[in-house]
């Protein structure tokens, strides 16, 4: 019979959802506009549909300015629309 840490261990490395949603906004956000920002400064509320980011406030024009496109690609990357909004 296996331990049960052993069986336990696959389990180990899984990503949350949320973590996953960070990850590809933080992503999407440098690819679209060229402003880096960390997931650790990524908040995602799966009960509303928000991200919310923190960071300076030229960054954050950067990012409201093409919100509408970064919303998409992270909805289609998602396969699901996840994301209604980012504040």
């Amino acid at each position: 019979m296996k331990d049960i840490k052993s069986l336990l261990s696959k389990f180990k490395n899984l990503t949350t959802p949320d973590q996953i949603v960070r990850e590809k906004t933080s992503l999407i956000i440098k690819n679209t506009t060229g402003a880096e920002i960390d997931s650790q400064n990524i908040t995602y509320n799966k009960n509303t549909g928000f991200i919310f980011l923190k960071t300076n406030n030229h960054k954050q024009t950067i990012i409201f300015l093409k919100k509408e496109d970064i919303i998409k690609e992270i909805n289609n990357i998602l396969g699901k629309e996840v994301v209604l909004d980012i504040k």
